[in-house]
């Protein structure tokens, strides 16, 4: 029922393109049924489903991209007026509450899951976070590398 719209779409763009001698075939709503209609709608899905796969992958990887830059870029505003400059020895004895500001939703866990010296602090220390760690962040670690370049 979802691909409803897909199927006449599917009928009239394949249609539309059928030339008899000068002039278009005669389009009427008994053209949505038969077996010709279902062989139009097979080769018209066939293709569009691969162009709306790599469509739908590309949208949703570059959406999500943006939005771990969004939230590094809100982390580091967020740490520069909290600690002021940033450093690694600055950054280290202050991350505790950088630990609470990720679970008070002012610093992005992104940030401590990219952070070396955050990583340090954890391996060491072991607090408890209170937070899931997101995986699969590494397409921003270069951003990340350019943005909180003395961390």
């Amino acid at each position: 029922m979802e691909d409803y719209p897909f199927y006449i779409q599917a009928q009239m763009s394949i249609l539309k393109n059928i030339r008899t001698g000068q002039g278009h075939p005669y389009i009427d709503p008994n053209c949505l049924v038969g077996d010709q209609a279902w062989a139009r709608w097979c080769v018209w899905n066939k293709y569009f489903a691969a162009v709306k796969q790599t469509s739908i992958r590309e949208e949703v990887a570059s959406d999500f991209t943006k939005e771990m830059k969004k939230a590094l870029e809100d982390a580091h505003y967020a740490l520069t007026v909290r600690l002021g400059d940033l450093d690694k020895d600055k950054l280290y004895s202050e991350m505790p509450n950088v630990l609470r500001w990720v679970r008070m939703n002012v610093v992005s866990p992104i940030f401590v899951a990219l952070s070396p010296t955050a990583q340090s602090y954890i391996r060491q220390h072991r607090p408890k976070l209170g937070f899931d760690l997101p995986k699969g962040v590494e397409s921003v670690g270069d951003y990340y590398k350019e943005l909180f370049k003395d961390v």
